[in-house]
């Protein structure tokens, strides 16, 4: 039974894990996946998309500013939209906070959700009081703004049928903010490409950041307990740490204080918008993978590490708590500066544990595959389809 899926995502500009969830489910899938979206940029996501470009349906362009306006606007075209459904056996939603807006004209096929966070500026309580902290000024705002998408956003949510979560994090949000039942609410966790990073016996002197150049991925903490680390053992002074990732339009000013932050540290290196083959290398040759951002939803990147046999230091909590070993596949780490810097200490300082704690997480990513996350997601839909068949007759 082949089916035809409608994929919407409202934006596809970045290369990030919904980027490459649609892409691997584009490449993988055994039924046929049409792609719609308010916003296609093939330049800045991921480059193997363009071998599926017949399968990507642009739609009335919208901002990917994130002002209140700009993301008002954008809301409230995605609200009004109405897609091309006829011929199509289910509607499957890409939400991290305004793609469930679509259901309100589109939902009269089955329609299933795969949440990769609900909206994070609004339901992860982290994130919310670091925002509030920096722009007190734009507290009330926040405030209003905030109450009346709560409201909207459960009735989008009542309309499917199903929801995917990509963590137990964000499955916890959805529950917390009673979004969706529990009994239709199931984690299935998204994969690496395991074929393509290998084995990884290389563990040079330097660690690897990486990611996004926003403000959530919380970069300057890496930079602060980087130096601390550096000051407190400067026998490991020839230790670097290397930072890349995308830089988009609208955060220059967040990666500018980045750069002043660092601006005495010759031992950072930042790269912008690299080039994946480039990404693959800092990978496969750094001693471990660090991840600092604001209560991560699941975080792809841990994965990545752990495909290259790389230890990773990130927070404990979030989605990096559910897929790290403390002290056996990297580290987990409060955040206080003095603790995280300790870690990479101990990696920096002991090259042989550092490659144990690697081989030992390369070991426990088979289940984290992208086969299998795709498969699995094959033949749910295909008896979700047959048994909404077979309940319609």
């Amino acid at each position: 039974m082949k089916l035809k899926i409608a994929s919407y995502y409202p934006y596809l500009y970045l290369r990030s894990g919904i980027e490459r969830t649609l892409l691997e489910i584009l490449k993988r899938s055994r039924h046929e996946w049409t792609v719609f979206t308010n916003r296609y940029e093939a330049e800045t996501s991921y480059e193997e998309l363009r071998r599926f470009r017949a399968r990507i349906i642009e739609l009335k362009r919208i901002s990917v500013k994130r002002s209140y306006a700009a993301t008002l606007r954008s809301a409230y075209s995605i609200f009004m939209q109405q897609l091309p459904l006829d011929g199509f056996d289910v509607l499957w939603v890409h939400n991290e906070g305004l793609g469930s807006l679509i259901n309100f004209k589109n939902a009269y096929i089955p329609t299933i959700c795969f949440c990769h966070t609900p909206l994070k500026i609004i339901y992860d309580e982290r994130l919310r009081k670091d925002y509030l902290e920096k722009n007190i000024i734009k507290a009330p705002l926040y405030f209003f703004v905030s109450y009346l998408y709560k409201k909207i956003d459960r009735k989008a949510f009542d309309f499917y049928d199903w929801c995917f979560c990509v963590s137990q994090e964000v499955k916890n949000r959805i529950l917390k903010n009673k979004l969706f039942p529990h009994d239709r609410l199931e984690v299935v966790y998204r994969g690496v490409d395991t074929a393509r990073s290998g084995n990884s016996q290389s563990y040079g002197n330097y660690f690897f950041h990486p990611a996004r150049f926003k403000w959530w991925k919380n970069i300057e903490f890496s930079i602060e307990a980087f130096c601390l680390f550096q000051k407190t053992h400067k026998e490991l002074r020839d230790f670097r740490l290397v930072i890349a990732g995308e830089l988009y339009p609208g955060n220059d000013s967040y990666y500018q204080k980045l750069k002043q932050l660092a601006r005495n540290n010759r031992s950072i290196e930042f790269v912008v918008n690299p080039q994946e083959a480039q990404m693959e290398d800092f990978y496969r040759h750094c001693r471990a993978v660090l991840s600092t951002t604001l209560n991560e939803d699941f975080g792809l990147t841990v994965l990545e590490g752990f495909s290259f046999a790389k230890p990773v230091v990130a927070f404990n909590r979030g989605g990096p708590a559910e897929v790290i070993c403390h002290q056996q596949t990297g580290f987990l780490s409060s955040e206080d500066k003095n603790e995280f810097a300790s870690y990479l200490y101990a990696l920096a300082n002991d090259k042989d544990a550092a490659c144990a704690m690697g081989l030992k997480a390369r070991e426990g990513i088979a289940k984290y595959g992208w086969d299998s996350f795709v498969n699995y997601i094959d033949a749910f839909l295909e008896k979700f389809i047959l048994d909404a068949r077979t309940h319609h007759s």
